[in-house]
């Protein structure tokens, strides 16, 4: 029996705390849907974790309850505001409201256009992937231990999502080899795709937290395909804008056609 627990499901059964990866991406009117279980702390790591405090929430990783939350679409008919040159569509609830009371509207806006610019370059991640050297886009704005926390989960076995940055695999799922693809070159300048929910933004303690589903079209030489993941991202304010603490995804990477 599950039920749920900050954004987690708790067996009752076993007590173990399993997170639910689903995610859907509607483009060109079809919706693929991926969902699986994710792998309890203590059956990733063997127990180990590491403990810190960055921002204003105690955190564990690979995640604990504290660090995970539950992505509530907004209703139906919720305005939406315009953010940054992707024209990012983000619900004006009371989630909104409260961030843009408690940060201020500039704040709130660099902080929504950070997450866009993590989750491009998360999802496409070239120049990784071409020249073994990881984004300046996602160096500059990870706080720096969950910054190891991607480095790790690359370096470690499969098994669960990773947090941010990912392989590629040898079939996404629609006969394309992508690991093999990337040798022929990597690029992404097309815009992002958001939805079919517009990002919900709100406050937890002095966190601000964006969640939503982001989409984009990779190109891996003359191959095009749709990469496409639901994100609920967490930064915290600096001295120099903002710093993300933690990215609970959905599910692995949703490689789709490219619309």
């Amino acid at each position: 029996m599950l039920r749920p627990v900050n954004g987690l499901l708790l067996d009752a059964t076993s007590g173990r705390l399993v997170m639910f990866a689903a995610m859907a991406i509607v483009l060109g009117g079809c919706t693929a849907i991926t969902a699986a279980p994710t792998p309890s702390a203590t059956d990733v790591n063997s127990g180990s974790s590491s403990g810190f405090t960055s921002g204003a929430v105690e955190r564990e990783y690979p995640f604990d309850a504290s660090s995970a939350y539950t992505w509530n679409p907004p209703a139906p008919g919720t305005p939406v505001v315009a953010v940054g040159a992707d024209a990012v569509p983000v619900a004006q609830d009371a989630g909104y409201a409260a961030a843009l009371e408690r940060f201020g509207v500039e704040a709130v806006q660099t902080a929504i256009e950070d997450d866009v610019v993590i989750a491009r370059t998360a999802l496409a991640d070239c120049q990784r992937r071409t020249t073994g050297v990881m984004s300046p886009n996602i160096i500059s704005r990870l706080d720096p231990v969950l910054l190891a926390w991607v480095e790790e989960r690359l370096a470690g076995p499969p098994g669960y999502p990773p947090p941010l940055l990912s392989e590629l695999p040898d079939d996404d799922g629609n006969g394309n080899d992508l690991a093999a693809a990337v040798q022929e070159g990597c690029s992404a300048d097309g815009p992002m795709r958001f939805g079919p929910e517009p990002l919900t933004v709100r406050v937890e303690g002095d966190e601000l937290v964006v969640a939503g589903s982001y989409a984009l079209t990779v190109s891996f030489g003359d191959l095009d395909v749709g990469a496409g993941q639901d994100w609920i991202l967490t930064s915290y304010p600096t001295g120099q804008g903002w710093a993300l603490v933690d990215a609970v995804p959905s599910a692995n990477t949703n490689w789709h056609p490219a619309p």
